[in-house]
């Protein structure tokens, strides 16, 4: 999904990622307690809130769920497994 923040305009496109185990979740920029996420949390809730009930998420849960901007997914993960 996509943020901008309305002061700069800046565009933020972030992946919202599941450890399925959730035990271990990403540490790096968007991560929970993170400069970014704290500074961007009204926007970041606002579109949780846009979602439907089976989709939303507790922002900063230690659940396993984390966000991640994409450029890092991009550079960092090279294998992508998924369950339907």
């Amino acid at each position: 999904f996509e943020i901008t923040n309305p002061s700069t305009k800046e565009l933020y496109k972030l992946l919202r990622v599941r450890n399925p185990w959730g035990k271990t979740e990403w540490v790096g920029d968007w991560s929970d307690n993170s400069d970014e996420l704290e500074t961007h949390k009204p926007l970041i809730q606002a579109y949780v809130d846009s979602l439907e009930d089976d989709e939303k998420f507790e922002i900063g849960a230690e659940d396993g769920t984390f966000l991640i901007a994409y450029h890092d997914w991009a550079n960092i993960y090279n294998k992508l497994y998924v369950t339907i």
